[in-house]
C-alpha cells in the first residue's frame, strides 16, 4: 500500500484495491491486541497470586478499588489486588447502591471506593490469579 502510495497512485483506486483488505487487517490487529493484553493481565494476576501466596496471614493496609454486590476489591500498594467477599464481612445486611458503595442496613457501615481499610490475605490461588481479603476487624 505505501509502494502504491509513494508511487503517486490514485486514491480511489487505493480504497477499491486495498480498502478490504485494510479494514479486515485492522479488525485482526485489534482483536490480536485485545487478546495479548488480556493473556498478560491474566498472566500478571497469576504472578501476583504466587507471590501473595508467601503472605497469607500477613495484615496490610489498602484502598477500595472496586465495590460489588458481592463484595469490594482492595488494591495494595505493590499494585494487588484481592477481593473481600460479602460473605467475609462483620454479619449484617450489605446493599451495593449499583455504583461506589456496599452498606449495612442494620449499622448504617458503608464501604466506599477509596475508603483505606486494613486486611488480612486469606488466600492466593496461583491458577486462577485470584486473592482473597479479609477485613481486619
Amino acid at each position: 500500500i505505501l509502494s502504491d502510495v509513494i508511487d503517486g497512485a490514485d486514491s480511489q483506486w487505493l480504497e477499491k484495491r486495498y480498502g478490504g483488505f485494510a479494514a479486515k487487517a485492522s479488525e485482526h490487529s485489534t482483536a490480536a491486541e485485545i487478546r495479548a493484553m488480556n493473556i498478560e493481565r491474566d498472566c500478571e494476576d497469576c504472578y501476583k497470586a504466587e507471590y501473595m501466596q508467601q503472605h497469607v496471614g500477613d495484615v496490610f493496609e489498602g484502598l477500595i478499588s472496586s465495590v460489588t454486590e458481592f463484595g469490594f476489591y482492595v488494591e495494595l500498594e505493590n499494585t494487588v489486588e484481592g477481593l473481600v467477599h460479602i460473605n467475609s464481612l462483620p454479619e449484617g445486611y450489605y446493599n451495593y447502591d449499583g455504583y461506589f458503595t456496599l452498606s449495612d442496613e442494620y449499622s448504617g457501615k458503608s464501604y466506599s471506593v477509596g475508603d483505606r481499610v486494613t486486611v488480612i490475605c486469606s488466600r492466593a490461588d496461583v491458577n486462577s490469579g485470584n486473592i482473597d481479603f479479609d477485613l481486619k476487624v
